[in-house]
């Protein structure tokens, strides 16, 4: 834009100045000799100065382009490099840029996000080694007490340990699913699925654990609540979701599921009681390996990929889920999906 308009500054100095010349040219022709050579020095000072100022133009405006593409060169030999920290330094005002000046906020932008995404992937690296490292030592340690004789071999022991490595085969299999979920190979189907009926048989199989633990279960729901959805997906958050009920809930505690919908949203609340969370960890639930307490996380289990899984499937069916405090002193699970017929509308149109 800069560019432009001192391109039309330039040319009109050279029709000012032309038009100048025209009527000096005139005036010379008319004039007497004293006249003309005054006028002759008059028109040769105003002919040096139109020089310098087109000539200024003609060396500092290419002069800026070619080093604004050069610090856009070296900016990008850093970025090809690996090296996602590298900035173009942006000269001028922020309201009125050239179209150099947009480009490198452009690519400024760019390389902020892939420094963010690189960050991140750096994080889940170092996450997921540690999580595997957890279990894999303890289970190391039993069994070399095994072969030191330290402990003895008997169905207690057996059982603890068979416990460890099936929670670290959740972990493995977790891992394994939000790969196929980031790489965009995790299939899934998109059917008509009963909510109601869902939630009741995800219920009815923690209904012995809620139990033993005291924890009263409450339901209120329609007789039915249809979407269009992957039934073993949706079963698969709502087992992630009972079981942090279970695990987190205090003994004697209650967990209400609740399901209200409209003319195009279902929407569910897992409500439970004490101990609830801090308000400014609500929104890391979702958090892949966030714990908001680690030692509680590790006596329990938790491995802080559960409510990412979560996330992940209720996005896939076009819905959102968000953590909020609950009535009952503890965590309410809110989570919105479209109906079947709402979909179905928006294919049609």
């Amino acid at each position: 834009m800069k560019i432009n308009q001192s391109l039309r500054l330039i040319n009109q100095i050279i029709l000012v100045s032309s038009f100048l010349v025209a009527c000096i040219a005139v005036a010379l022709w008319k004039g007497s000799p004293e006249f003309l050579a005054e006028q002759g020095t008059k028109l040769s000072i105003a002919a040096f100065i139109l020089f310098i100022v087109v000539a200024s133009c003609a060396i500092l405006i290419p002069r800026r382009i070619l080093s604004s593409i050069e610090k856009m060169k070296t900016t990008a030999k850093k970025m090809s490099a690996g090296d996602w920290s590298a900035r173009i330094e942006i000269e001028g005002d922020e309201k009125n840029k050239d179209e150099l000046s947009i480009l490198a906020t452009e690519l400024n932008e760019l390389a902020e996000a892939m420094e963010k995404r690189n960050n991140a992937q750096r994080q889940w690296i170092a996450n997921t080694s540690h999580e595997l490292r957890t279990p894999l030592s303890i289970i190391q340690a039993q069994v070399e007490a095994f072969q030191d004789g330290v402990r003895e071999v008997n169905p207690k022991s057996l059982n603890t340990l068979h416990k460890d490595i099936l929670g670290l085969a959740k972990l493995v299999e977790d891992l394994h699913w939000l790969a196929r979920f980031d790489i965009g190979t995790l299939r899934h189907s998109s059917t008509p699925t009963d909510l109601v009926a869902t939630l009741q048989e995800s219920i009815d199989s923690f209904s012995e654990r809620f139990l033993e633990k005291q924890i009263e279960i409450e339901m209120d729901m329609p007789s039915s609540s249809v979407v269009n959805g992957d039934q073993n997906r949706l079963k698969q958050v709502f087992f992630n979701l009972l079981e942090n009920s279970l695990r987190y809930t205090n003994e004697g505690g209650k967990l209400k599921v609740t399901l209200v919908q409209d003319n195009n949203h279902a929407t569910i609340y897992f409500d439970d009681s004490e101990p609830g969370a801090p308000q400014e960890t609500l929104a890391q639930m979702f958090d892949r390996f966030f714990r908001g307490e680690v030692s509680r996380s590790r006596t329990y289990g938790g491995s802080g990929l559960g409510l990412s899984i979560c996330k992940n499937i209720i996005e896939i069916h076009n819905g959102s889920i968000q953590a909020q405090n609950s009535p009952f002193g503890g965590v309410r699970i809110e989570i919105i999906l479209p109906l079947a017929a709402t979909l179905a509308e928006q294919k049609h149109d």
